[in-house]
């Protein structure tokens, strides 16, 4: 199997599983793509960002406390 038919392969099924989940929430493939590209994965890695900030901030505190 080549790389290029892998690809259209994840492609293909990418592109199907967008139209059934336009199906099952009534939207077309273009909403679901813009929404998930354009508003869950921008606000995910957003929360996913404070998360990591709010981790680094507890670690330097457990950090000062130890010395």
């Amino acid at each position: 199997m080549s790389p290029a038919h892998i690809i259209n392969h994840a492609f293909e099924w990418c592109v199907q599983f967008l139209l059934w989940l336009g199906g099952l929430f009534g939207m077309s493939y273009e909403a679901v793509n813009v929404w998930i590209f354009c508003v869950l994965w921008p606000a995910l890695t957003i929360a996913l960002l404070f998360v990591i900030f709010c981790q680094r901030r507890k670690i330097q505190i457990l950090l000062k406390s130890q010395q």
